[in-house]
């Protein structure tokens, strides 16, 4: 997918969003982040994408939408906030980080690892494998480290060890890692998804796009 010139809004300045924004402005897009937290408690993440040329409308998410092309929402933020409502209707694609990894380079090595307990800990020692045996290995995700900023500076053998949260699963649309791992699956965040079958689904995501290139363990 082209990113070049096009209309994109970030909701949110965490982590995720910091990558993003600085992984988009060197494709060449043009950015808005969006964050309900004011600019006094944000100054240490503004200060990490300080002197780009990014638009910064803070302590609000009343967004116009009408020249947007795409939205990447931090995992956290709710589906059901006003200008989430207001995008779908307007038929304007909202994405978090790990469906914008696949678009920006569908031939990533990205490893996925999913689950409801144990990520952080599978995910740690996947990437210790990797870097033992020789790899350039990014571990990024869920973890706390951003992926995206990790992705445009990487090479095309670069390992990608993801942990990726039912938050980052539930918008992924063409997503498909070279390899899904999906450790256990708990009654857990039904606060967010509603119901088990909800979460389920949404774990379900990590492997559902496979084909006969790739594995799910």
């Amino acid at each position: 997918m082209e990113f070049k010139d096009k209309n994109i809004l970030i909701l949110g300045l965490g982590i995720s969003g910091i990558s993003t924004a600085k992984a988009l402005y060197k494709l060449g897009a043009r950015i808005t982040v969006s964050d309900l937290r004011k600019e006094d408690e944000l100054k240490e993440n503004i200060s990490q994408i300080e002197g780009l040329n990014i638009d910064l409308l803070l302590g609000t998410n009343d967004v116009p939408l009408d020249d947007i092309d795409l939205i990447v929402k931090s995992p956290g933020i709710p589906l059901n906030i006003d200008i989430l409502k207001k995008a779908y209707k307007k038929n304007i694609q909202v994405v978090t980080d790990l469906e914008l990894a696949y678009k920006i380079n569908p031939n990533a090595n990205l490893i996925v690892i999913t689950g409801t307990n144990g990520k952080t800990t599978t995910t740690t020692l996947v990437g210790e494998f990797f870097k033992k045996a020789g790899y350039t290995t990014h571990v990024v995700g869920n973890i706390g480290v951003g992926l995206l900023w990790n992705l445009v500076n990487s090479n095309e053998e670069d390992i990608f060890v993801i942990e990726a949260s039912s938050f980052q699963l539930e918008n992924t649309m063409d997503f498909k890692p070279k390899v899904s791992l999906i450790l256990n699956i708990t009654p857990d965040h039904l606060n967010w998804h509603n119901t088990l079958e909800n979460y389920i689904k949404a774990k379900k995501k990590v492997f559902i796009n496979q084909g006969k290139n790739e594995f799910t363990i």
